[in-house]
C-alpha cells in the first residue's frame, strides 16, 4: 500500500480534500482541513495511531478496527491512497497492523486530532 509522496501537508491536503483549484499556503489548508476532512477520517487516523487498525492483503484491502470490520471501506482506502496510513507489509490473505505514515502524523497533528488516548486500567 502506499501513495504519492507529497512535498508539503498543503499538497496532501489539496488533493485529499475539496479544493477551488489554487493552492494554498500550508497555514491556510491547516485551517480549511480542521472543517473539511470528516470526523471519521479523523477516527481512523487517531485509531491508525493507537496501532487498533488492521488491513488484509489484496488489491483493495479491507480495513478492520479493534478486529471490527471497518464500516466505511472508501474512507480507508481513500485514507490509503492519499498516503496516510500504509500496512506493515504486504501480506496476501493475512491481516497486518495499519500505521499513520508521516504525512498521516502531519495531518492529524495539523487537525489537532494527534494527543494522548486515555486509557481504563
Amino acid at each position: 500500500m502506499g501513495g504519492q509522496k507529497y512535498k508539503s501537508i498543503a499538497g496532501l491536503l489539496n488533493d485529499l480534500l475539496p479544493s477551488s483549484g489554487e493552492l494554498e499556503t500550508p497555514e491556510a489548508a491547516v485551517q480549511r482541513s480542521t472543517h473539511s476532512i470528516s470526523h471519521r477520517d479523523l477516527r481512523l487516523l487517531r485509531a491508525a495511531a493507537d496501532g487498533r487498525v488492521q488491513c488484509s492483503g489484496g488489491v483493495e484491502p479491507d480495513y478492520f478496527v479493534d478486529g471490527i470490520p471497518c464500516c466505511d471501506h472508501l474512507a480507508a482506502r481513500a485514507l490509503a491512497r492519499a498516503g496516510l496510513i500504509r500496512a506493515d507489509r504486504p501480506a496476501p490473505g493475512l491481516r497486518v497492523t495499519v500505521h499513520l505514515t508521516p504525512d498521516g502524523r502531519d495531518a492529524l497533528a495539523a487537525t489537532g486530532a494527534l494527543a494522548p488516548t486515555l486509557t481504563a486500567g
